[in-house]
């Protein structure tokens, strides 16, 4: 499975972008000691990410950048 991203907010853990887990599965979940300023994601991002993700999460696509 492909990492996610994720913030923390009041508590809560909130993942960024779509996608399935399996019903009883174990989560690893890192918390980084670093500030992460706020970030304002606007409609047009949230609207656009499902379908971008398509292409993104593809094999090809992890083989392309895998030098960097």
């Amino acid at each position: 499975m492909q990492a996610y991203s994720a913030y923390y907010e009041k508590g809560h853990i909130i993942p960024v972008g779509n996608f399935n887990i399996p019903e009883r599965r174990k989560l690893i979940i890192t918390v980084l000691d670093e500030y992460v300023p706020e970030v304002k994601i606007d409609d047009i991002t949230l609207a656009s990410q499902q379908s971008l993700s398509k292409d993104w999460l593809l094999p090809e696509e992890d083989e392309a950048w895998a030098d960097l």
